[in-house]
């Protein structure tokens, strides 16, 4: 994949789109967050299709990112674990609630605006709950509220059969790429 570092990193704020095959999308998404990691402090993950204590532990140990300056918006669990240390993580406890996950994501662009970063893990996963247009129309807000708060954004999205999600929201990002 293309540098991120060059691909949002040449001083103005930018959005990509990373469409790539199911197995390689965790390793590709867990390298991105490494990468950007060595330059930024400020960084946010939303995590639609595994618990964030198990992306935190994958960054961790897999691909040696410190997690102190990633703050996770989780998806997946039913509620926190008793004794998990819940700084630095919220949680949605539906993931087809798009009105809650989109309060979630502008709390935390708010928060690290001017500079951070925004990695959602799976676009496609919100598709399994919501229709294709309502998926495209909460990737649209994200992207423009992450502008407006000079936050670059990063969404990964499966490569499906079907193309419908991919045509409605490839448009609304500064830049598409294929991990093959």
């Amino acid at each position: 994949m293309e540098s991120l570092e060059k691909l949002l990193g040449d001083g103005r704020y930018s959005s990509l789109l990373v469409k790539s095959s199911q197995d390689r999308m965790q390793t590709e998404l867990f390298s991105a967050v490494r990468d950007v990691s060595g330059f930024c402090s400020e960084l946010v993950y939303v995590s639609t299709n595994k618990p964030y204590m198990a992306v935190k532990e994958g960054l961790e140990s897999d691909f040696g990112v410190d997690t102190g300056g990633v703050y996770f918006i989780d998806c997946i669990s039913s509620s926190p674990s008793e004794g998990d240390g819940l700084d630095g993580v919220s949680f949605v406890l539906d993931t087809s609630d798009l009105n809650s996950l989109l309060i979630e994501v502008r709390k935390q662009l708010d928060r690290i605006k001017n500079g951070g970063f925004l990695f959602l893990d799976a676009v496609h996963t919100l598709w399994i709950y919501n229709k294709s247009g309502v998926v495209a129309r909460f990737i649209q807000g994200v992207v423009e509220r992450a502008y407006r708060s000079r936050v670059n954004v990063v969404f990964f999205i499966v490569d499906m059969e079907d193309r419908d999600l991919l045509r409605k929201t490839a448009p609304l990002f500064d830049h598409f790429t294929r991990v093959e």
